[in-house]
């Protein structure tokens, strides 16, 4: 799951560019709803992945 995850989001450095990244290709809809899901998706992988 994490590599997957991983393949999926841009990196952590570059995060303001994979989110102009996602407007460009998905358009701005897609884009944020993309951005947000990685974005509760992420506390809950590092959480399993934890425990």
């Amino acid at each position: 799951m994490r590599s997957n995850q991983s393949s999926i989001q841009p990196p952590k450095h570059a995060s303001m560019t994979g989110d102009y990244f996602w407007q460009r290709r998905f358009g701005s809809s897609i884009g944020t709803k993309s951005l947000a899901f990685s974005l509760v998706l992420w506390p809950i992988c590092t959480l399993s992945f934890l425990y």
